[in-house]
């Protein structure tokens, strides 16, 4: 990826745009004292060095966004058919997001953290299979059926939540 540097103070310091050696930026490396402020980079670049740097937004608000954009579509009466309140037909949504249908994948990869761990880290539902989606407030945790363990702060990637929708859109029940 390549930047340059756009600050006035910045133009006395020559500039790297794809250094060869952490040793391009001075004889100290990647200790350099050397900074650069103001940078000019081309987000496609960044982009596509990280893919996973989507917004991401809380389970709670994927599955609210899914079910309003497939109202009155195939998915969503199946969904109200199947479930007996609000909080069910959210919680169906989560399931029909983050598990595995239909011997594919997840429609979107999930995060969120173990307590007492805060750091919000990938959950493979298909190794939890005695975990439920339980809505609280408005929030949405993972619970353990018998009520050990579970896991909060679920989030996805809102680019994955779109996907989903559009795909969920397209079932005909």
């Amino acid at each position: 990826m390549s930047a340059i540097t756009t600050s006035a103070e910045s133009q006395t310091i020559p500039s790297h745009t794809t250094p060869t050696t952490a040793y391009a930026w001075g004889p100290k490396g990647v200790y350099e004292r050397n900074y650069y402020t103001q940078l000019l980079v081309n987000w496609s670049d960044v982009i596509r060095k990280w893919p996973e740097g989507s917004e991401q937004i809380t389970l709670f608000e994927a599955a609210t966004r899914a079910y309003e954009q497939t109202r009155d579509k195939d998915i969503s009466i199946l969904a109200e058919e199947l479930t007996d309140s609000p909080d069910e037909i959210l919680t169906w949504y989560c399931n029909r997001i983050t598990r595995h249908y239909d011997g594919k994948q997840p429609i979107a990869k999930m995060f969120g953290n173990r307590p007492p761990a805060r750091n919000k880290e990938e959950i493979y539902l298909e190794a939890l299979g005695g975990y439920d989606f339980v809505v609280n407030g408005t929030m949405i945790i993972l619970q353990e059926r018998n009520g050990r363990s579970r896991y909060e702060n679920l989030c996805v990637n809102a680019n994955e939540v779109d996907a989903a929708i559009q795909y969920l859109t397209s079932l005909s029940v």
